[in-house]
């Protein structure tokens, strides 16, 4: 009898073990399947980030091509400027040359004229 106790209490003590086994083992497969699901989520905002920041490189690349461009512009317009500077520097000379001219011409006739009166 001594003997079917002890083996009893052993079973019981097994039992106790297994079932507090078992539990742990479903704890166990419940963090694992929130850790499976965490994981999928921060794999999904992870593809996400990495098409945005895809998405960034190409308009970042796209606005260094637009700056060049930009750049080469403004030398172009800036040579044209220098050019038209130069144009209107020379063409104002010629029409004070002109005035110049006007005035001697004017100063001319007005002897002239004062020649013939007289």
């Amino acid at each position: 009898t001594a003997c079917l106790e002890h083996a009893q209490a052993q079973d019981h003590s097994h039992a106790n073990e297994a079932s507090r086994a078992s539990e742990l083992a479903e704890q166990r497969g419940s963090e694992l399947k929130d850790a499976i699901a965490a994981k999928a989520v921060l794999e999904g905002r992870l593809a996400e980030s990495l098409r945005r920041c895809e998405a960034l490189e190409t308009d970042i690349e796209a606005r260094q091509g637009e700056g060049v461009e930009y750049r080469k512009e403004v030398k172009k317009a800036s040579a044209e400027h220098a050019r038209l500077e130069i144009l209107t520097t020379n063409l104002q000379s010629e029409v004070d040359g002109l005035k110049s001219m006007n005035r001697a011409l004017a100063s001319q006739v007005t002897a002239l004229s004062d020649e013939k009166k007289g």
